[in-house]
């Protein structure tokens, strides 16, 4: 009986209404966007450690040993908070408007078969204007990311 329960609420969570639909959307894309900045930070870390290091980095394996070397592994994560609440932002602000686009556009995926399908300029328009509405969020907290891994790794002046 468990399991008949189970199964019931899955599919109340997974079907139903815009609204429902519109909270199911935000969860998975702040659970999304928490995953990926978690994995993506330390390479972009080391990215800009290369960009502000001038000539102190042969590369990137070299920017990943001289760092881990002098702060320690979790140095790579230093000023994550606020770039993490921005991709969390991000990806669930994809996720709604991808949803809400495909709705305004009368994309029924569960009706769809291969006779009647979808057709594919709707999910073109849906994913374009969807990166469009994402972009708002992406870009102010792409400029703080970069100003605090670039401050959190700042190399001194030669000289002084």
């Amino acid at each position: 009986m468990a399991r008949a329960d189970g199964a019931a609420a899955s599919e109340l969570w997974l079907s139903g209404s815009v609204r429902k639909d519109g909270a199911r959307d935000l969860l998975s894309g702040m659970i999304s966007g928490f995953f990926c900045k978690i994995l993506e930070y330390p390479f972009d870390t080391i990215k800009v450690l290369e960009q502000t290091g001038g000539a102190k980095y042969s590369g990137p394996l070299d920017a990943a040993r001289k760092a881990i070397a002098e702060s320690g592994v979790w140095s790579l994560y230093n000023g994550l908070t606020a770039p993490l609440l921005g991709s969390m932002a991000e990806c669930a602000s994809l996720f709604v408007a991808y949803g809400m686009i495909k709705n305004a556009l009368g994309v029924d995926e569960e009706a769809a078969t291969l006779e009647h399908n979808v057709p594919m300029w709707k999910y073109v328009l849906a994913g374009g204007g969807s990166g469009c509405c994402s972009t708002c969020v992406l870009t102010p907290v792409e400029l703080v990311k970069c100003r605090l891994q670039a401050h959190a790794h700042r190399v001194p002046a030669s000289g002084t």
